[in-house]
């Protein structure tokens, strides 16, 4: 048993070890922080991203804090996830593809005091930046690119004040770098100038979570949940570089003047206020139904030291089915839950596109299941999300579809206990 309980030790500091931002290429990633992380873990991502108010026992969420209260009495439950993403963009009949996959998360949850406090702690992406956008014409040409993003490692909490009502919250380390480079290039002589922004960012946000149950029958149940961010305060450090350069082929580039090359420390950058409510129905062991409502007021922060007027406020609805056929019957596949959800959202920008000013909507929808091993407990989680992004009222706006394929390896040990032997 400590050999397990080693091995499985092991395991966690080697996905710390080896856990890189998850990627994205989305030319949407380019403002404000780039890509938001919803926050929703593979359970929740079959769902549409829904669960604010729902307490599973068999996944580990950080939409709510208080759905950590969950977590099955002396169990350990560890989570690693990992995923595919796929991206067909289009405009004015133009197209390109591209793809991306690697590790995204990893978790772990365990209860404290039994059936009265339940701890859980994550490192999750919180954005992505990953965007390649090129223009020109037979004289100049210009390159704008952005990679990586900000990390977020979470600690939440969860309480159960009475028998209906349990309260949490998280606590939010963010961290991470996000680079920013522009190039124009002249060809006649092969002449460039560079610019390079690097922005690093870290600081402490916290959310809050509420839940609340009301039986209906024995096994029927009315869930109710809701979360709350404030609006807080982060710190950043910002670096720039500007140069030019002479660009031959297949030479590395020689800069000849550098007129900028200075850093700038603790600069102010805001994370917006984020209100959330939820509600649930469940039927025990057959049924679970979720429909979340988000609102993110980016209309009146800082981003990087700048109150940009192309953000905005954001409205989101994620809703999500679970059915389980035949929880206690002898056929494996009967046994297992089948998710189905739908998401819709506003994109925290405006773009705009020659005279039109156009606020892009994300839609889609997911499905999913969990292959429970019998023996163990573990088992592998499952989500797919088919969507699409863009302002599709006009005809030469960036379209993008995308597939995203999602897999979570989920562990569960014994823990806090010993055997005894009579």
């Amino acid at each position: 048993m400590l050999q397990r309980k080693l091995l499985f030790l092991l395991g966690i500091i080697t996905c710390l070890s080896g856990f890189s931002q998850r990627e994205t290429t989305s030319p949407y990633s380019r403002y404000n922080y780039g890509d938001l992380f919803s926050n929703s873990l593979t359970g929740d991502m079959a769902l549409g991203g829904s669960g604010i108010a729902h307490q599973h026992p068999r996944f580990i969420s950080f939409k709510n804090p208080a759905t950590h209260i969950s977590v099955p009495e002396e169990r350990f439950v560890f989570e690693v996830g990992a995923g595919t993403n796929t991206r067909l963009l289009e405009q004015s009949g133009n197209s390109s593809q591209t793809n991306s996959i690697g590790v995204e998360y990893f978790a772990f949850s365990f209860p404290i005091l039994t059936d009265t406090w339940a701890s859980s702690v994550g490192l999750l992406p919180f954005s992505t930046v990953g965007y390649e956008i090129f223009a020109g014409n037979d004289e100049t040409s210009f390159t704008y690119s952005g990679t990586g993003g900000i990390n977020q490692a979470v600690w939440g909490n969860a309480f159960q004040l009475v028998d209906d009502v349990t309260v949490g919250f998280h606590a939010r380390y963010l961290f991470g770098k996000t680079y920013h480079q522009s190039i124009i290039s002249f060809p006649y002589p092969a002449f460039s100038t560079e610019k390079k922004q690097t922005l690093q960012t870290k600081g402490l946000i916290w959310d809050f979570g509420l839940q609340y149950s009301y039986d209906i029958s024995e096994t029927s149940i009315l869930q109710f949940g809701a979360t709350y961010r404030d609006k807080q305060t982060l710190q950043y450090k910002q670096q720039d570089f500007f140069a030019s350069f002479v660009s031959l082929d297949q030479q590395p580039k020689t800069y000849q003047d550098t007129i900028t090359n200075n850093e700038i420390a603790d600069v102010r950058t805001d994370i917006a206020q984020k209100i959330g409510i939820g509600f649930g129905y469940s039927i025990k062991n057959t049924l679970q139904y979720n429909l979340d409502i988000e609102i993110e007021k980016w209309d009146n922060v800082y981003v990087y030291g700048q109150h940009n007027p192309d953000i905005d406020m954001t409205y989101s609805l994620q809703t999500g089915v679970e059915y389980t056929p035949d929880y206690s019957g002898q056929s494996y596949f009967k046994k297992l839950p089948y998710r189905l959800g739908f998401h819709y959202s506003q994109l925290p920008i405006y773009e705009k596109n020659n005279t039109s000013t156009i606020q892009p909507i994300d839609f889609g929808i997911s499905f999913g299941t969990d292959f429970i091993l019998k023996q163990t407990g573990n088992s592998l989680s499952t989500a797919f999300i088919v969507g699409k992004r863009g302002d599709f009222t006009v005809t030469d706006a960036i379209q993008e579809t995308y597939v995203m394929a999602k897999i979570t390896v989920r562990l569960y040990e014994h823990w806090f206990f010993k055997q005894k032997i009579d």
